[in-house]
């Protein structure tokens, strides 16, 4: 897990850097998660590995919050389909 939010890290500053190197607002090119998936992490449970960092770029301080949703928000179970014979 650790690997993975120091990725999201990496990738997130790549991003501001490079929106500020072009005069945009940080992570300007990336649009709102729909509400499916915010309403899921309302629901999951935190993960108690807090991460900050800042991006000496946008001035903008960051904090990384994880947590672990039981199943896929965008994936609907399928109730089995009765077969006849």
């Amino acid at each position: 897990m650790e690997a993975a939010v120091d990725t999201l890290v990496k990738i997130a500053r790549a991003h501001i850097a490079y929106d500020c190197r072009h005069n945009r607002e940080p992570l300007s090119a990336f649009a709102a998660a729909p509400r499916l998936y915010w309403n899921a992490f309302t629901r999951a449970t935190p993960l108690h590995m807090p991460a900050e960092f800042d991006s000496p770029q946008s001035g903008i301080p960051t904090e990384i919050v994880a947590a672990v949703v039981s199943e896929h928000p965008g994936i609907r179970c399928l109730q089995p389909v009765a077969r006849t014979a």
